[in-house]
């Protein structure tokens, strides 16, 4: 499903604080496989994810999805891509707080050109699939962090998406809620989502069937 050949990523290039986030990176992820990519702070692991999110271009080698090299197309491809087949989950859950969880779930729905009658309904099984329905009328910052990236989740699989990236999708609950966000990922997983977590907790990483480490921009 992914293919990353040699790919690098440099801040600041050319200057005196040029940083190299990614050195020479080889990855391959099969379809319907769950991996976990962990690394300390600043090792580059959240870069990866940005480039796999297609959300930094930036980089030298080559990114393959599905036989496609993303480096031949064009912006409204690539965002049409990331908008239909890759779902992003965010620490920080990324939610409108003054909306509901279901309007949230809605956004990618609506970006996409949907109806509202349809956006409703799918909305509405994205929320159920995640055990978040009874919350659909709720404002975002009425609910617990849990049940927050609940409705995260939601969105990011509404649009049917077959890539689920989730940047540190637990380091913002507690031990319990850890365990049900991965139960949910693992489900979400066994459906046939290709899921690729990052994270620094070694208890979540050992959770997923593959795991890989990078530091200083390397994959060790």
């Amino acid at each position: 499903m992914i293919e990353l050949k040699n790919v690098s990523r440099k801040f600041f290039e050319g200057k005196p604080n040029e940083v190299a986030a990614l050195r020479g990176i080889n990855l391959t992820v099969g379809d319907g496989e769950m991996l976990a990519i962990m690394g300390p702070s600043g090792s580059g692991k959240s870069t990866l994810l940005h480039i796999l999110a297609l959300l930094d271009s930036h980089y030298s080698g080559e990114l393959i999805y599905d036989g496609r090299d993303i480096s031949k197309l064009g912006d409204a491809e690539k965002s049409s891509l990331r908008n239909h087949e890759i779902g992003l989950v965010m620490q920080d859950y990324g939610l409108v707080g003054e909306m509901t969880a279901q309007e949230n779930v809605e956004i990618p729905l609506t970006v996409a050109g949907i109806g509202k009658k349809e956006a409703r309904t799918r909305s509405r099984e994205a929320l159920e699939r995640v055990g978040m329905a009874h919350k659909s009328g709720y404002n975002a910052n009425l609910l617990s962090g849990g049940e927050r990236q609940r409705v995260a989740v939601a969105r990011a699989v509404v649009m049917n998406a077959k890539l689920l990236l989730a940047d540190e999708p637990t380091g913002a609950v507690d031990t319990k809620i850890t365990g049900e966000i991965m139960d949910l990922l693992k489900t979400l997983n066994q459906s046939g989502v290709t899921v690729i977590i990052v994270t620094h907790d070694v208890n979540v990483a050992n959770l997923c069937p593959r795991k890989i480490n990078i530091v200083d921009g390397t994959i060790q």
